[in-house]
């Protein structure tokens, strides 16, 4: 990346700065493997853009660049300027307008692609909350059966006859349903 922004900064203001720039371009159009290649694509079509009358190719380039950070909506402007610049009918013309409309029905189908993983990741999100308060909730109420168990044996035995014994397990019970119920409302409010 260092070698050719250096390359394209010597060459701007030589006579040959435009085919340079356009090849350099066309470099990091191809370049996938480059880490930053929308910046850095989107730098240099900036640059040609303000520095001489772009051409359909430069818009081309500069549209690639937006899709790369995800402007949709300035990517397809920028190809619809490109489409608008070929005016000849030549065999050039008709390809590169081909390659065009394809690279606007990627953009199209990438931002509704987009549009899609971000509803779906708000929605893995939202279950991965009820899941986590449905797991909470479990643990309470696993934890709160064991207390009770333990609990009323204990104190039941304390009790001095049948019905003083069960009339103790009842409001211990009591007490753990109460403390379910209000331990789940809780916990739903919390994560709705």
């Amino acid at each position: 990346e260092r070698g050719i922004r250096q390359l394209w900064r010597e060459t701007a203001n030589s006579e040959l700065a435009a085919p340079i720039g356009d090849i350099l371009m066309h470099a990091v159009w191809l370049c996938y493997r480059l880490t930053r290649q929308g910046e850095v694509l989107e730098q240099f079509t900036a640059d040609a853009l303000s520095g001489r009358t772009p051409g359909a190719v430069t818009h081309f380039r500069r549209a690639a660049a937006l899709r790369r950070l995800g402007a949709w909506d300035d990517a397809i402007a920028e190809l619809d300027t490109a489409l608008a610049q070929l005016t000849t009918a030549s065999e050039f013309t008709r390809t590169f307008s081909e390659q065009i409309i394809r690279e606007r029905e990627f953009i199209v189908q990438a931002r509704s692609v987009g549009d899609d993983i971000a509803r779906h990741e708000s929605a893995i999100g939202s279950m991965e909350r009820d899941s986590l308060a449905r797991s909470v909730q479990i643990v309470t109420l696993f934890t709160a059966v064991i207390a009770f168990a333990s609990g009323s044996i204990g104190v039941a035995q304390s009790g001095t006859t049948l019905r003083h014994q069960l009339v103790i397990a009842m409001a211990l019970g009591t007490g753990l349903a109460m403390f379910s119920l209000l331990g789940m409302t809780d916990i739903h409010a919390m994560t709705a």
